[in-house]
């Protein structure tokens, strides 16, 4: 299902910026191999034709250029349709936002160009490497940022697999007193592949580029032993922005409504995957979501997303503005900050 919202611009700022990696390096590289592949089999053509030259006495560089030229037209065409698949997956400049259907957990995957943010890995490494799969290029084995909202395994155990699995190029965590195994391995990994770590802090900004920016908008302290503590992002794009949530629950939601934190949001990715725990009526009233997402399992056994919660929510957006990942797959979101295309898998 495909549907399209069109919004008023908004202005943007500046901001440190995650690198890109230009369009003309991808194509630059596969010329390369080709001229060098031209080369190789020009090469091997000449020291086959003086072979056979040499052993019978035949003038075979015709026949030789004739065979060279014929076992040269495969790997080029194989590279032509390598290019041409680079093309084609090549991200475009609009702002795609997905949340991954990764069961009963989150995973939210964000792109702009060549940069890719991903917060949250959800509870299984099969089911992160998929969907990466399916919304990543199949040439790209690179993620500029990582970002965990908590050290709880339905949003760790994933990245776990993704440190192993991508290059990585920073990751931001909050500050956490949990000492799980699977957290230990989380750090050991971080440590171990030399990435380079951005302590979560309130107030940070990272641009991504054509004036799309993240913003933390809430860190737990390191005290805080619920699992619903976690990090609050927003992300911004022209007159469209999504509010990331994590697994915040009431004492965090009112934290936020008191520091004044909280504006307007188009997206709502709904807290704690649609508990009972979260989004208290004052919240939705203060973010006041256009569209919301819920990102919950398929007949979960804690019986989410709560029947009120949703009762809320279409009392808000609407029944057909609630997205949810058990019901319609992977949800991604494209906009250029003026209009917001939603797009579903199923």
């Amino acid at each position: 299902m495909v549907a399209v919202i069109r919004l008023a611009a908004a202005p943007s700022f500046a901001s440190l910026e995650i690198p890109s990696v230009s369009l003309f390096w991808v194509f630059g590289y596969y010329a390369v191999l080709i001229v060098a592949v031209a080369v190789y089999y020009r090469w091997r053509h000449r020291r086959l034709v003086s072979f056979h030259s040499a052993r019978t006495g035949m003038d075979l560089s015709r026949a030789g250029m004739l065979s060279g030229a014929r076992w040269l037209v495969l790997p080029l065409l194989l590279l032509a349709a390598l290019i041409a698949g680079t093309a084609v997956t090549f991200p475009e400049d609009d702002l795609t936002v997905s949340f991954l259907d990764v069961g009963q957990g989150d995973a939210v995957l964000i792109r702009r160009g060549s940069r890719q943010v991903l917060v949250d890995g959800g509870p299984s490494p099969r089911e992160i490497s998929l969907r990466l799969g399916e919304h990543m290029p199949f040439w790209d084995r690179s993620i500029d940022l990582v970002v965990l909202t908590h050290p709880h395994e339905d949003h760790l155990a994933g990245l776990v697999e993704v440190l192993r699995r991508y290059q990585v190029g920073r990751v931001l965590y909050p500050p956490s007193g949990a000492n799980s195994s699977l957290s230990r391995e989380w750090l050991r990994l971080v440590d171990e592949r030399d990435i380079e770590v951005l302590p979560a802090a309130t107030g940070q900004r990272i641009s991504l580029g054509g004036g799309a920016f993240l913003d933390v908008l809430y860190v737990p302290e390191v005290s805080a032993a619920r699992e619903e503590k976690s990090i609050v992002l927003s992300l911004e794009c022209g007159a469209v922005s999504f509010l990331l949530t994590g697994d915040i629950a009431a004492p965090e939601e009112w934290e936020l409504l008191r520091r004044r934190a909280l504006d307007g949001c188009t997206v709502l990715k709904v807290p704690h995957h649609g508990s009972k725990t979260a989004s208290s009526p004052e919240f939705l009233s203060m973010v006041r979501p256009k569209l919301a997402v819920i990102s919950v399992g398929a007949a979960n056994r804690y019986g989410l997303p709560d029947g009120d919660v949703i009762g809320r929510l279409e009392g808000l957006v609407g029944r057909d503005n609630i997205y949810r990942t058990d019901e319609h797959g992977s949800v991604t979101f494209v906009t250029d900050g003026s209009y917001l295309r939603v797009k579903t898998q199923k």
